[in-house]
């Protein structure tokens, strides 16, 4: 049994996008926001999402309005369900609550019977390669998979890139001070401490890389990677640059899109190294690349030889609360793995 796709014909208006909270899980989301409005060009197109998403998908031109997502008790839950039923939009795609389009959206029924076809046949979508989805298991195609609950073709998505003129000028004016070097970024932050390579590591990395190649190295990151940022340049003892928490998501983007390499951990900056195709060195520990692993045209995964991993745990129950598995991949793997990525240098 097949549930019967939404017409070309028919007059889609208004659409709900329920996304993530997390910067690296709303990109990951967008090439979902790309598809609705490729489909339904006409369409306005209204957000829920965390904070850390709301700069980023405001500059896309189908975005409506965006309403940043909080925690609700049960009756401002209720409340808000009410609000977006008045509302009456004609699909809803929500990738947190997948029965909250079938009490939203105009197409109840059709989406229920989607919904149920889909958990004895399950969607295949595919995995992602220079942006566009191929085949396989990666986290995008679980939320593309949810556009065939709403009869919507998901075959040729991309990312969303955000980048715009204003973001340019700090990318160009970095580029022009690296006077013809090759150009590194440097990532060492993440939201677990078990998914940050050490920073005396990303230190030795880049002694290896400025001895070998002369390059340019910058180190990025947020505000609250500040202190191992800090211990980067400490242990270095070699000139890098340092532009943690100087950066928006649009610049760092940008930025990247010029590097000839970024090497980074499991985090939001890889989804934008993802996004503007850079090469990229990803350094995993406990969480499975095969699902938020790099999609650029170039890139290699460095992880640890550990049988247990991908745990994705919050805590290694083998090391410890202080240390994960992350820090057996070595100084030299990374540096092998980026030198090839530079072309063999």
């Amino acid at each position: 049994m097949t549930a019967k796709l939404i017409n070309n014909g028919e007059k889609i208006k208004s659409i709900l996008f329920v996304t993530l909270s997390n910067l690296g899980d709303i990109i990951l989301s967008t090439p979902v926001l790309e598809a609705l409005s490729r489909k339904y060009p006409s369409a306005g197109i209204d957000v829920i999402c965390g904070q850390a998403g709301a700069e980023m998908l405001k500059k896309h031109h189908a975005v409506r309005e965006i309403t940043v997502s909080t925690r609700k008790k049960v009756l401002q839950r209720i409340e808000q369900l009410a609000e977006l039923r008045q509302k009456a939009y004609d699909i809803v795609v929500d990738l947190k609550n997948p029965l909250l389009p079938a009490f939203t959206g105009r197409r109840r029924f059709r989406y229920l019977l989607n919904l149920a076809c889909s958990y004895f046949r399950r969607t295949k979508v595919g995995k992602v390669l220079n942006g566009r989805v191929v085949g396989g298991e990666h986290k995008v195609n679980e939320h593309l998979s949810k556009l065939a609950l709403c009869g919507i073709d998901a075959s040729d998505p991309e990312f969303f890139c955000l980048v715009d003129e204003n973001d340019e000028i700090l990318a160009e004016n970095i580029l022009q001070n690296v006077k013809g070097r090759k150009m590194i970024i440097l990532n060492p932050g993440a939201k677990s401490h078990l998914k940050r390579w050490s920073a005396a590591k990303f230190a030795e990395l880049a002694k290896k890389l400025k001895e070998k190649i002369n390059a340019a190295i910058i180190v990025v990151g947020a505000a609250e990677d500040r202190l191992i940022v800090d211990e980067i340049l400490s242990f270095a003892k070699t000139d890098l640059v340092d532009m943690c928490g100087k950066t928006s998501v649009g610049e760092l983007m940008a930025l990247m899109s010029k590097a000839d390499l970024v090497v980074t951990n499991d985090s939001a900056p890889l989804h934008m190294a993802s996004v503007v195709n850079a090469p990229t060195v990803a350094v995993f520990g406990p969480t499975d690349e095969r699902k938020y692993g790099p999609v650029s045209g170039r890139h290699k995964v460095i992880k640890p030889a550990v049988l247990c991993r991908p745990c994705g745990k919050a805590l290694c129950k083998i090391k410890g609360k202080d240390e994960g598995c992350i820090n057996d991949v070595t100084v030299a793997e990374v540096f092998s793995a980026s030198l090839a990525l530079l072309g063999g240098i």
